[in-house]
């Protein structure tokens, strides 16, 4: 199953080069959220 997986993975960076910036992009905002949300927690 893990093969099969990687290579669904690999078929798609394939037809979709651009998702590679996206996914990066999308992680550094997911960190700033997951940052905001801890500061919130914290304040609390």
């Amino acid at each position: 199953m893990g093969k099969d997986e990687f290579l669904i993975h690999d078929d798609r960076q394939d037809n979709y080069p651009e998702e590679k910036e996206f996914t990066e992009t999308d992680e550094k905002k997911l960190d700033e959220m997951r940052k905001k949300i801890k500061d919130r927690k914290n304040k609390k």
